[in-house]
């Protein structure tokens, strides 16, 4: 026998979030490189606000790990299949960090789909 290993599955596992876009496009991008070539282009501004809270897990600590994260953002999308995406993040947390702690910082990103 190599030992045994006891993990604690915590009570509860609570999370959610919650998402405000804005569409728009300024006119007098029109004739810019933004605009020239594409049909409807679009910005969106973002906000989003996401929590995270999982019961104590009984390993370094005896409160629940909280995490919250305040995002803004802005999107933009030539056309409608990508995006470009620049955003700053906002954490705080309680107890064990869930995913980034208290790190704030830009993230970037581009999707496409089909």
């Amino acid at each position: 026998q190599f030992g045994s290993t006891t993990a604690t599955v915590p009570s509860t596992l609570q999370g959610g979030y919650a998402q405000v876009n804005y569409y728009f496009w300024p006119e007098f991008l029109n004739g810019t490189f933004l605009a020239q070539h594409f049909a409807d282009p679009k910005f969106t501004a973002i906000f989003r606000y996401d929590f995270a809270r999982i019961a104590d897990d009984e390993d370094a600590g005896t409160v629940a790990n909280k995490e919250q994260r305040y995002t803004i953002g802005m999107n933009y999308r030539p056309v409608q299949n990508y995006v470009f995406k620049v955003e700053y993040q906002f954490n705080t947390t309680r107890s064990e960090a869930l995913e980034r702690g208290t790190a704030n910082g830009v993230l970037t990103s581009i999707t496409a789909s089909f």
